[in-house]
This record gives C-alpha cells, sequence and structure tokens, in this order.
C-alpha cells in the first residue's frame, strides 16, 4: 500500500539538474514532487491540476520567479510560493514578499533547511483551504437559510443566481428551467452583460450543452461564456469558462444553474464547484417545497460534520466577543469537557486581564472595518488555570445578520518551547563569545597575581600577619581564576579528556562530599540505579554538574530546610516519544535527575535560568554562571538538560546523557605532591611579567630554565644548541610567530623535544590540531606551580618511557 502524499510540490527551476534533484529529494521525502523548467509550462500545469507548494527560482528567462508567482496566484489565489535565488538581494526578498510569497531561501541551500519551510508553508496551505472551505460552507448554509423561507419561486432564483456569482467571483450566471413538455430549456433568470437579450432564450434539451448536463444529471465545465452555451457547443469567447450543474431534488431534475468566470485564473475550484453543486440542490430544494425543510437539515448537518471534524478549535463571536459557537476540538484544548461550556462566554475569558482591553479594541475594528483574516498568538488560560500558548486565525462572517467572527485555534506550546530553547542556545553562544575574548585578557593578568603571590608566600613567615595577607590574596586570585573558568567553559569548545565512567559511582562520591557541606536542615534522598550504565564523559565536569544543581536546590531550600531528591536511572529515548530538546536524538540515555521541594520559579524566571550572568540570588551570592556551565556541559556531551518548576511546589531538573557500552569507573582526580626536576626548560612568552615569574617559578622546582620574550629570539636559542634542551614551555598567542608556528620551527630542528602549549584563551585549538603539532601537553593560564610541577614531570616522564 502506498503511503499518502505530504503534498504536492511544483518546483520550476531552468537549471534541469537542479530541478530534478531537488525532485527527487523531496519524493523521497514524502512529498509528490513535480519539475518544469519554464515559466509557461508551470502555467500551464497549474491551469490543470491542484498544487500545494510552489517553489521557483528567481531568475529564468522569458519570466523571472516574482512574475511567475504574481501569474501562479492569479490562477489560484491559495497557492503557497518559495522563491529560491543565488543573486538575491534585500529589495528582491522584500518585492517577493510584496507579491506573496511564503518564505525566500538562498542558494545553495541544504535539503534540511527547506523540509522545515515546507513543512509550515504546507500547513498555511490547509489552513488557508479548511478557512476557504468553511467559509464557503458558512456562506452556503446562510443563503440556504434565506431561500428555504421563501414561498416565492422568483425570489428563490434570484437569490441562486445572486449567491453563485458572489461565491465564485463570477461574470455571468443563468438558471435554465425545463418546459413543461421536457424538450427544450428556457432562461429563466440571467446575471450579466447579456441578460436583456438572454432572458427567455430557447435550447433544445438534445442539441445543446445544457441540455447534456440535464440528461447526464453531471456538473460540466466547458470554454466560453452563458451567453454561448445557451445556444449550441460552438464556444466564440474562450476567454470565459462556464461551470453547468443539475438542480436535482429527489432525482427530479428541477433546471440547469451555469456559471462562467474568467480564465485569467483558474475559474473553479473543487470546494467551488462542491459549494455550487450544494446552492443547486438547495434552490430545487426550495422550489420543490415538500422537502424543504429535510435539505435545510442536511445542509446543517454537513456544515457540522466539516466544523466538528477539524482538529482545530473553531469558535464563532458576535461582535461583542460573545461566542455562540465552539467546537469540540476547541472545548478540549481550553481544558473543557463540551463545547456547551463554552457558548454564551467571551472571547477575552481566557485570556490575561492585561490583554484584554487591546485584543477587544482590536477585534472590534476589524469587524468594524472588514478586514480581512488576522493571525496573532498569545497566550491563553485553561479551565484548570494551565497557560498555553495558541495561534488564532480570526476571518469575518456573518451570523444572524450581523457582523461575527470567525476564529480558528491551534495549540503551539510545544513549538514555543522549541523555538525559546533555540533562541537560548543562540543568545548563550553570542554571549560565550564575547566572554571568552576578556578571559584572555584576565587570565594573563592572574597569572601574575597568583604567581607573584605564591612565590612571596614562600618568602615569608609561616601564620605571620604578612603570611595571612597573602593567603587572602592568593584565595581571591582562585575565586578569580575559577570564575573565568567558568565563563571558558562555555565559550571554549577544546576537547577535554574523557573517559568511560560509571555514572553511579561517581554520584555516589560526588553526593559523599555534598553532604558534609549541606546544613542539617536538608536532607539528600538518593534513588541510584547501579545498573544505569556508563557515559563517555570528563569526571570533574560531570561532579560540578552534580555538585552545582544539588547547591541550587539547596540553596531554594535554605530557610525552611527540605528534601533534595537524587535519581539516576537509564532510559531509552525513542523516535515518537515526545520531544525532551530538539537537539536529543533516539537512543539510549542515563537520565540524572535533581529535584527540591523549595519555593519553585515563575514563568518568567524559568525561560531565563540557563542565560549567562542572570541570577536571582543576593549580591554576592552568585554570578549567574552555574547554570550556564552546567546547560553547556551537558550540550559538549551531546546531552540535554530540562527543567520544571512550580511557584511553592519545586523544581526538577533532569540531565540526559548518552549511554556508553564501555564498563567504565569513577575516576575523580587526586592530589599529588608536588614534585620538581633538574631539567633544562626554555620559557617563552611575549610578556615580560610571565616570562620573569615563569623562570623564578621554575627554579624554585629546581629546574635550569631559559626565558625568551620573543618566540624570534627563543627560535635562534633553541637553533644555537637544540639538544641542550629538555622541553620547551611556550605561549600560544605572540606577535611575528604564534605559538603554533614556532612549534612547528622547533620540530623542523629536534623532532623528539618535549613541547608545553599556553594560552589565556583557546577557541579555535582541537585535540586534532594538537595531534597533528605533537603538543604534549596543553595548558591554560593562569598555571599555579603545583600544576607546573605535575605537568611538566608527566611530559618529561611519559617521553623516557616510549624512548626505552
Amino acid at each position: 500500500m502506498t503511503a499518502p502524499s505530504l503534498g504536492r510540490v511544483l518546483i520550476v527551476d531552468d537549471e534541469v539538474e537542479l530541478m530534478t534533484a531537488l525532485c527527487e529529494s523531496l519524493t523521497d521525502q514524502g512529498y509528490e514532487a513535480l519539475g518544469k523548467t519554464s515559466a509557461q509550462e508551470a502555467l500551464a500545469l497549474l491551469q490543470g491540476e491542484d498544487i500545494d507548494l510552489l517553489v521557483c527560482d528567481l531568475m529564468m528567462p522569458e519570466m523571472d520567479g516574482i512574475a511567475l508567482l504574481r501569474a501562479a496566484l492569479d490562477i489560484d489565489p491559495h497557492l503557497v510560493g518559495i522563491i529560491m535565488t543565488g543573486e538575491g538581494t534585500i529589495q528582491t526578498a522584500v518585492d517577493a514578499m510584496k507579491v506573496g510569497a511564503f518564505d525566500y531561501l538562498l542558494k545553495p541551500f541544504r535539503l534540511q533547511a527547506l523540509l522545515p519551510i515546507l513543512a509550515r508553508a504546507l500547513q498555511v496551505r490547509r489552513l488557508h483551504t479548511e478557512n476557504v472551505q468553511l467559509r464557503e460552507a458558512v456562506a452556503i448554509y446562510e443563503l440556504g437559510q434565506a431561500i428555504a423561507y421563501s414561498s416565492d419561486t422568483n425570489t428563490i432564483l434570484h437569490k441562486v443566481v445572486e449567491g453563485a456569482l458572489q461565491q465564485v467571483n463570477g461574470n455571468e450566471a443563468a438558471i435554465m428551467l425545463p418546459t413543461p413538455d421536457g424538450k427544450e430549456l428556457f432562461v429563466a433568470v440571467v446575471r450579466g452583460k447579456n441578460q436583456d437579450t438572454l432572458l427567455g432564450t430557447r435550447v433544445s434539451m438534445a442539441h445543446s450543452v445544457m441540455g447534456w448536463v440535464a440528461h447526464h444529471r453531471e456538473p460540466l465545465t466547458v470554454p466560453g461564456a452563458v451567453s454561448d452555451l445557451t445556444l449550441a457547443p460552438q464556444y466564440t469567447r474562450t476567454e470565459f469558462t462556464t461551470l453547468a450543474l443539475p438542480m436535482l431534488t429527489g432525482g427530479k431534475l428541477m433546471g440547469i444553474l451555469s456559471v462562467s468566470a474568467a480564465r485569467r485564473r483558474r475559474p473553479f475550484t473543487l470546494g467551488q464547484v462542491k459549494a455550487l453543486s450544494i446552492l443547486a440542490n438547495l434552490a430545487a430544494t426550495a422550489m420543490e417545497n415538500a422537502t424543504l425543510h429535510t435539505q435545510v437539515r442536511q445542509s446543517e448537518a454537513q456544515y457540522r460534520a466539516l466544523v466538528e471534524g477539524s482538529l482545530q478549535g473553531i469558535a464563532i463571536a458576535r461582535q461583542d466577543g460573545t461566542r455562540v459557537f465552539a467546537n469540540t476540538a476547541l472545548a478540549r484544548m481550553l481544558g473543557y469537557e463540551a463545547p456547551q461550556e463554552l457558548v454564551g462566554g467571551s472571547l477575552w475569558d481566557h485570556v490575561a486581564p492585561e490583554d484584554v482591553p487591546r485584543l477587544r479594541a482590536s477585534f472590534e475594528a476589524r469587524l468594524r472595518a472588514r478586514r480581512s483574516p488576522e493571525r496573532y498568538e498569545d497566550q491563553v488560560t485553561k479551565k484548570d488555570g494551565t497557560l498555553i500558548w495558541v495561534e488564532r486565525l480570526v476571518s469575518l462572517m456573518t451570523w444572524d445578520g450581523a457582523p461575527a467572527a470567525l476564529e480558528t485555534s491551534i495549540d503551539i506550546t510545544e513549538r514555543k518551547r522549541l523555538e525559546t530553547q533555540l533562541r537560548q542556545a543562540q543568545k548563550m553562544q553570542a554571549i560565550g563569545t564575547l566572554a571568552g575574548g576578556i578571559a584572555h585578557d584576565f587570565n594573563n593578568i592572574l597569572s601574575a597575581i597568583l604567581g607573584y603571590t605564591e612565590l612571596a608566600l614562600d618568602e615569608a613567615e609561616q601564620s605571620s600577619a604578612v603570611w595571612n595577607d597573602l593567603q587572602g590574596i592568593l584565595t581571591a586570585g582562585r575565586r578569580a581564576r575559577d570564575l573565568i573558568q567558568q565563563i571558558l567553559a562555555f565559550s571554549r569548545p577544546t576537547e577535554l579528556a574523557r573517559t568511560s565512567i560509571q555514572m553511579h559511582l561517581l554520584v555516589e562520591e560526588a553526593l559523599a562530599l555534598l553532604r558534609a557541606a549541606l546544613p542539617s536542615t536538608i536532607m539528600i534522598r538518593p534513588i541510584i540505579d547501579r545498573h544505569a550504565g556508563a557515559v563517555l564523559a570528563d569526571p570533574t565536569q560531570m561532579q560540578q554538574v552534580l555538585i552545582n544543581l544539588c547547591t541550587n536546590a539547596a540553596h531554594a531550600m535554605r530557610e525552611t530546610g527540605g528534601v533534595i531528591e537524587v535519581r539516576l536511572e537509564p532510559i531509552e529515548v525513542t523516535v515518537d516519544a515526545p520531544a525532551i530538546s530538539p537537539d536529543l536524538k533516539a537512543g539510549a540515555y542515563v537520565r540524572l535527575t535533581v529535584q527540591d521541594t523549595g519555593h519553585g520559579m515563575e514563568p518568567e524566571i524559568l525561560e531565563r535560568i540557563f542565560e549567562p550572568f542572570f541570577t536571582t540570588k543576593s549580591m554576592g551570592e552568585g554570578t549567574g554562571l552555574g547554570l550556564a556551565v552546567v546547560h553547556d556541559i551537558i550540550a559538549n556531551h551531546g546531552g540535554a538538560i530540562t527543567v520544571e518548576s512550580t511557584p511553592g511546589q519545586g523544581s526538577t531538573f533532569a540531565v540526559y546523557l548518552p549511554w556508553s557500552d564501555s564498563p567504565g569507573t569513577a575516576a575523580l582526580p587526586t592530589e599529588e605532591p608536588v614534585v620538581g626536576g633538574n631539567e633544562r626548560i626554555l620559557f617563552v612568552d611575549d610578556e615580560t611579567t610571565l616570562v620573569h615569574l615563569g623562570k623564578v617559578t621554575l627554579q624554585r622546582l629546581g629546574y635550569q630554565v631559559v626565558v625568551c620574550t620573543s618566540s624570534s629570539e627563543a627560535l635562534e636559542t633553541f637553533r644555537a644548541a637544540p639538544h641542550s634542551f629538555n622541553l620547551v614551555i611556550t605561549d600560544r598567542t605572540m606577535p611575528t610567530l604564534t605559538g603554533e608556528a614556532l612549534v612547528h620551527e622547533l620540530r623542523q630542528i629536534r623532532q623528539d623535544i618535549p613541547i608545553v602549549l599556553c594560552t589565556g584563551f583557546s577557541h579555535t585549538v582541537t585535540s586534532e590540531q594538537l595531534r597533528a603539532l605533537r603538543v604534549d601537553a596543553f595548558l591554560l593560564k593562569p598555571v599555579m606551580a603545583d600544576e607546573w610541577a605535575r605537568v611538566i614531570r608527566q611530559v618529561l616522564e611519559r617521553r623516557v618511557s616510549e624512548e626505552l
């Protein structure tokens, strides 16, 4: 069985290869894609077939894409058009939108960029179609009501002709009735240019187009106008097209309804044919007074089926906003059991009070001015108090002879949530880039502050006033360093060392450390599945995530106390499951949940908690970076984090990390003793202060140190005696010759020289680049003395073991 098509798409591009490839790609995605290489071929196709979406190139010979879209909309006003071009400007985009283009794509583009646009365009097309069909059904219903209670046949016929012209914006219309002997048809009512000459004209039942319709009891569309078709099937005015329909009731032919329209646009859609057929039958029923009430009920039943069968919420409201109709979908959307609960209420009952004056004024002005349909989005409150986002389309109509509004609604809460997540990610990326640049200068300054403080501590008498003051400087400097490292945590994509770790071991170790730091009024309740599995992650960062979430939870309960529930469990995310995050793919995950019983968060706070530097804590209690860092760590590990919170009821954070099939351990870092050496080191940095500091620090560790304040000087020094050095330590960002360039030159002289690369900020170094440079270690400033000792010994001892 063939799967139904998502929709019919017409691709128009004079580049055959591009058109063909795009057709094939969209066909693979489930669309019925048709392709044409010229505008004229496309217009000819649109004249004869129903197309949902038009995707056309802007620059084409004979007729450009904007002209093609304009002509296509003349044929089918509800067609949704998308312009694509490789040479677009803002003005061409504006021109395209003025014509009625739905969107505008710059070549080259990826299929993944086109597919969401097609999905939204198809939704717009379907909404337009449903709306048109609903308006047509309502208009036919109202006309049926008007003629149903008329006992004058002539009045009925005139109303039917006028209604038919309005329904299709036609040029001519007529009703022909059979003569008593059944051999001829005569024009009983006519509207149009030739109405005076046509009225009373007779045609043969056996030798005319109208006779064919009467005999076969089927609608017929043919070229020509009403004034041509009444005489014979010899058409003279081909700029018109006429639709002729039999007027039937109970199988009995009452007459023929014919309507003509100009051919400059597709004259009759399937919906119009259906609407006019209903109108013809209603007229026949009205003429056949015996079945009047039955036909009215059938028309109303069709209208109800159309509305009740829609997935959209539908309501009709009077000019004062009072609902006179609501369908089941709207009741379900707003949390009611039956639509009748909404009838008699106001459109503003579920809108925030501060928004009511604005929306009411816009609604009333639209009805007074008879403006075209208007689309808008707002938040509404369901019966149970839940807030949801709703997209509405308000169209004008008449109800009980007075202006009214037809409102269709869809729930877009999930779409809004995903849009918010996307904006959050983009904002964090921009702020991270800015913060990273600032961090570079701060790290160089902190390197000097921390380094000289450590040197001064070695000279000061322990526990003296000076020693205590220096300890205070060192503590403050370390806090500043940690703050800069948090900034870099969401602005530096450099890969960290990741290992496969058993999450239950890491969580248990982290909670043991955390328990001692929390007040006794806060209880930790662990619910740990020891078979949750392993993840490929950096253990220190995972510990930071858990401690950060638990610390925030404790802060929310510091005044009243409470419980922090930490849950670890495996979870399978399936393709058809509700979206957890836009970037979370289907697969196996380990879920870490931290739930508190604190004060919770208001929606406006909840939307901003992952923004860098946003905090609800008092001055001095937090920087607003904690959750931003957590968010970035999880994202860099291919996972996702979600949060749910209700004011007064606490908050729940859920972290999803990809499951790893490796056994894994929970290897948290352990402190190592400070060990020095006596090897000879070349130390390079363009900051004179840092060069002096590095020399003194390394000499106190026992090393022989040669320093250079420029990379060019360092290269010449190394070239003069390459085998006299055991290690080179170089800054990355230096004038004339960068750290990477210096490393390359040093490798040309001596391939086996161990090298440590340092920087105040790295936003481009990747593990692949480090391997290509054969750099032995990479350090982020500021570097403390114990870190220098540990890394230098690791690099030198690793080289010795490799040589053995």
